[in-house]
This record gives structure tokens, C-alpha cells and sequence, in this order.
């Protein structure tokens, strides 16, 4: 079988590129995690980790008013169909994303 990989037996060599990237990955997110725990994470980790904080925040915010407005929608709930949930989302997550990115910078200057 002939892939993008190269040749697969029975698609182990997809198998082993799959693993070894989960494998980077949990990696990755341990030591950040550890370094967070230990509070040595560098400015740059502070700041990426703030604004992407921030921006599951929203994201959560959007899924609540969705599952609200989907509930309103079958006659659950009584109240407006239409929350917003997902109104203005680019805007909304960029300014999320840099405000915790500036918030995790300066915050994180000791």
C-alpha cells in the first residue's frame, strides 16, 4: 500500500507516525504544565497560555448561549431564540486572545 508516508505494512508506519506525534505532544504539554505548576514558565508561555485562557472563555460562553438558544428553539425554555452566541466571533476571540496576551505579559514580569 502506497501512501503519503511511503510504503505501509498494514498501516503500521501510519500507526508509528500517529503515536510518535501524540507521544511529542503529551510532551509538550507536560512540561508546560510543570513549568506553569513550578511558576517558571517563560514570558512568551505566559502570554500564549493567558490569551488562549481567555479565548476558550469565550468559546465556552458561545457553546452555553448556543445550547440556550437551541433549548429555546424546541420549546424547552421560554425567551428570545437568538442570543448571539456566535456574533461577531472573529473579533470577539482576536481581542480575547490579544487582551490575555498583553494581560499574561505584564502579569507575568517579575
Amino acid at each position: 500500500m502506497e501512501t503519503l508516508l511511503g510504503k505501509s505494512k498494514n498501516g503500521s508506519d501510519i500507526k508509528g507516525f500517529f503515536k510518535a506525534g501524540m507521544h511529542t505532544g503529551k510532551n509538550v504539554v507536560r512540561d508546560f504544565r510543570d513549568a506553569a505548576k513550578a511558576r517558571e514558565l517563560p514570558l512568551l508561555g505566559k502570554t500564549i497560555g493567558e490569551g488562549l485562557e481567555e479565548v476558550s472563555e469565550e468559546l465556552v460562553t458561545d457553546l452555553i448561549k448556543s445550547a440556550g438558544e437551541l433549548a429555546a428553539d424546541f420549546g424547552w425554555v421560554s425567551g428570545p431564540n437568538d442570543l448571539g452566541a456566535w456574533d461577531n466571533m472573529g473579533d470577539r476571540y482576536l481581542m480575547s486572545l490579544l487582551g490575555g496576551a498583553i494581560g499574561g505579559g505584564i502579569f507575568g514580569i517579575k
